[in-house]
């Protein structure tokens, strides 16, 4: 149970879920847009949060839609985890996407919160760093699109009211060289000590990497590159907390990344 009160919105259209969180803006209360619940309702019964509205991005056409437009595949932001992994149209998606948490919980778990969520680790933003997918989101300025690296700083950076519409590939991205590993502690549905992703594409390898620091991380470099020379590239110290000390990260991390590249065949001799 949720120990307050709130009013729930389920507007129809980009500009009337904007529309929601603005009148409570200006009314000087707080609005959550909300996906999947799987966070916000967590967060709500242990009074991490309390937000007077939350706006259902659910009934947004445009936020529920995963399929083709043109040349591009679309995801979007209130689809569930599980609709993106049995849809199979981005395999590297699919392939991260089945190893977050379990399928009770990616059947609530939509994309859109997990990448803007607050837990560190946004697991399904990692293959769209890899292959240069492109952000919509929706805010006073209407509909915008932009390169989601360039929205991206350790997090989804967006103007106050923003929200994320979907995640747009090219169909050619999709059919990339890639590969995937995820290393876990405990169980399989455990958080991961570190996830890796992976996508070649003719001399540039991609890598994007979650759980080996405070926040997901993105690496290029050429094939053929060495494991340890793309470690020291990335300029944070590796994560040291209760799942794992820094150094058991890092041989974890490293092995990750060596078994990626091999089976993307870019690994050096």
């Amino acid at each position: 149970m949720i120990p307050f009160d709130f009013d729930y919105v389920l507007p129809g259209a980009l500009h009337e879920a904007y529309g929601a969180w603005k009148a409570e803006a200006d009314a000087g209360r707080s609005a959550a847009y909300y996906g999947g619940g799987t966070e916000i309702v967590t967060l709500a019964r242990n009074g991490t949060v309390a937000p007077h509205c939350v706006v259902d991005l659910k009934g947004v056409p445009e936020c529920s839609f995963s399929g083709e437009e043109g040349e591009r595949f679309v995801f979007g932001a209130a689809c569930t985890l599980t609709k993106i992994v049995e849809g199979g149209l981005f395999p590297l998606l699919s392939a991260v996407c089945r190893g977050v948490a379990d399928r009770t919980v990616r059947n609530r778990l939509t994309l859109g919160g997990n990448v803007c969520g607050r837990l560190p680790y946004r697991e399904a933003l990692l293959p769209f760093l890899c292959v240069g997918a492109v952000a919509r989101v929706f805010g006073a300025e209407g509909l915008r699109e932009a390169p989601l690296e360039a929205l991206f700083d350790k997090r989804l950076v967006l103007e106050d009211g923003e929200f994320l519409v979907s995640l747009v590939v090219e169909k050619a991205a999709v059919r990339l060289p890639y590969a995937t590993r995820r290393k876990v502690r405990g169980g399989r549905v455990d958080y991961p000590v570190c996830t890796v992703a992976g996508a070649a594409n003719g001399d540039s390898v991609k890598l994007a990497v979650s759980g080996g620091w405070s926040f997901p991380v993105a690496a290029e470099c050429t094939r053929f590159t060495s494991p340890d020379t793309i470690m020291e590239s990335v300029p944070h110290a590796v994560k040291d907390d209760a799942l794992a000390a820094s150094d058991y990260r890092r041989a974890l991390l490293r092995q990750a990344v060596e078994a990626v590249l091999l089976s993307m065949e870019v690994m050096p001799e």
